[in-house]
């Protein structure tokens, strides 16, 4: 479960900030973060819920070069 602290919430001591349907997970201290955009979402009891979520892996560094390959 996600704690919440004074600087917000935490997960496995990493933060997680969430802007409209996009949820970062990472500090932009750390060469990635992880991006989740919530994408669909459906109605259950009363509860909205995400449905079909995007994930990406991006690079915080933004003059470092993309790796190539695998």
């Amino acid at each position: 479960m996600a704690k919440q602290t004074t600087d917000g919430l935490l997960y496995k001591n990493h933060p997680l900030r969430r802007v409209g349907n996009v949820i970062y997970y990472g500090s932009m201290a750390d060469p990635f973060i992880i991006m989740m955009q919530v994408k669909e979402t459906r109605k259950e009891n009363d509860l909205e819920m995400a449905s079909k979520v995007s994930i990406e892996l991006q690079r915080t560094a933004p003059t470092s070069k993309p790796e190539i390959g695998s």
